[in-house]
């Protein structure tokens, strides 16, 4: 009887280690963001290559400022602002996603050459909506546009070395 309860607690304990380690490690390798429909989530998650599901976050991401762009010509400022944080979550979460999944230096390489290709023509767009927007909504486009500009001198010295750029 003795022992029975020492094992039942013993292995209490241990699944109670194990639910909390992958629960540490789903949120240390960065969950999607929550603003995903169930339908962008499936695309991402689906998507098994690296460079597969950079190219799809990149394509999601791009598709959420083109939304804001939209919004903002149709003077639907608040929307256009809530796409533009969006669009940076989305940024972010790919920069994350490509610094923890992968390994090799060359293949990541060429993800952040993908994603700068993107983000140098995104800072554009991104840049002419925060200043068109009206002054309560710009400082959060201004935040993203900083956000987004560090996001490319971090990929940038991913591709041509910190040294070239600095990401400190």
């Amino acid at each position: 009887m003795q022992i029975s309860k020492f094992f039942y607690k013993t292995l209490f304990l241990a699944l109670a280690l194990v639910l909390f380690s992958i629960n540490s490690w789903a949120q240390s390798s960065g969950s999607l963001p929550e603003f995903l429909s169930l339908e962008e989530r499936d695309r991402v998650l689906k998507e098994g290559k690296e460079k597969d599901r950079t190219e799809a976050l990149i394509k999601m991401s791009s598709g959420r400022l083109e939304v804001a762009k939209t919004n903002f010509q149709a003077e639907n400022f608040e929307l256009s602002r809530n796409e533009i944080k969006n669009y940076g979550n989305l940024i972010d979460y790919t920069i994350t996603f490509i610094n923890s999944s992968v390994k090799k230096d060359g293949d990541k390489k060429k993800l952040f050459k993908m994603l700068d290709l993107s983000l140098r023509r995104d800072l554009a767009v991104l840049e002419t909506l925060r200043f068109e927007l009206p002054g309560k909504y710009a400082e959060e486009a201004n935040e993203v546009y900083e956000r987004v500009r560090k996001a490319r001198v971090v990929a940038l010295g991913a591709i041509f070395g910190k040294e070239f750029f600095p990401t400190d």
